[in-house]
């Protein structure tokens, strides 16, 4: 629309009177003054960095806000700052994204649980196993728990041949199943001597729990060590991972079993020199 023509001693509309020229406002100080409850996350986020470039801002804006939320948690709760530049992306590939949610369920909810639970651990019952991490070497340990009891690991030999990695694991012999069945082994062979008369299915109830049994006996529980760190060894808490399981049973009566894996790093150190 044209401007109308301005009258010598007329006071001049406000749509055609000049406006002072003012600076364009950045997104840090949109967002910093805003009012608006969603942008208090951008706030939490600009705390935390307050030397923040417009165009990592920008960036910023167009991750999924419940992903960047649980990224500030996490550097909240690790106090690594580098985080944010790893993870806080608009889109992340397979393997980033595994290992984010490793860390999640780790700071969020192992941490609290094995607190809660205190699964005993016992250096006796540990298997080492040597680690390189990010060029780093690393001596582990790892512990096994079932029910909060501590549960012997030991090193079988690979079906591969000798020359393989062993394979740590425990005996089904020392999981609570093997007991329960030795048990009701014992208590049937114990009610068929005082019966007058053994009928056939009593014969074949103490034939299926003896085969039970020797199925324990020849499995074992394998444990991975390379699965046991799903992430940089840096993010965890006193360098010590927490792997939590609930598997079902159908020997016990206690319906599911609840395993704690758990692997404590330490650096190994050379001649005075951390390798």
């Amino acid at each position: 629309m044209a401007e109308r023509e301005v009258i010598l001693g007329e006071v001049m509309a406000a749509e055609t009177r000049p406006r002072p020229w003012r600076k364009p406002r950045t997104l840090k100080e949109l967002i910093l003054s805003s009012h608006d409850p969603k942008m208090n996350l951008y706030k939490e986020l600009l705390e935390l960095f307050p030397n923040l470039g417009e165009g990592r801002i920008r960036e910023l804006l167009q991750v999924d806000r419940w992903h960047l939320e649980k990224c500030l948690r996490l550097i909240r709760a690790t106090k690594r700052k580098e985080l944010l530049d790893i993870y806080a992306k608009p889109s992340l590939d397979d393997r980033l994204v595994k290992r984010f949610d490793a860390m999640c369920r780790y700071w969020f909810f192992l941490i609290r649980k094995f607190e809660e639970e205190k699964p005993q651990l016992r250096e006796d019952y540990a298997i080492s196993w040597n680690y390189d991490l990010d060029g780093r070497k690393f001596t582990g340990k790892i512990f096994l728990c079932i029910d909060g009891k501590a549960v012997p690991l030991q090193l079988f030999e690979s079906r591969f041949g000798p020359y393989s990695k062993p394979i740590i694991g425990a005996s089904y012999e020392s999981f609570p199943c093997f007991k329960v069945t030795q048990d009701r082994i014992k208590e049937k062979i114990k009610n068929l001597s005082e019966k007058s008369e053994i009928m056939e299915t009593d014969l074949h109830e103490l034939e299926n729990l003896i085969r039970v049994k020797d199925r324990l006996k020849a499995e074992i529980f394998q444990i991975h060590p390379d699965s046991l760190v799903p992430f940089e060894p840096r993010f965890t808490k006193d360098l010590i991972y927490l792997h939590r399981l609930e598997r079902p049973c159908s020997i016990c009566q206690r319906g599911k079993h609840v395993f704690w894996i758990v692997l404590k790093l330490k650096r190994k150190i050379w001649g005075g020199v951390r390798k």
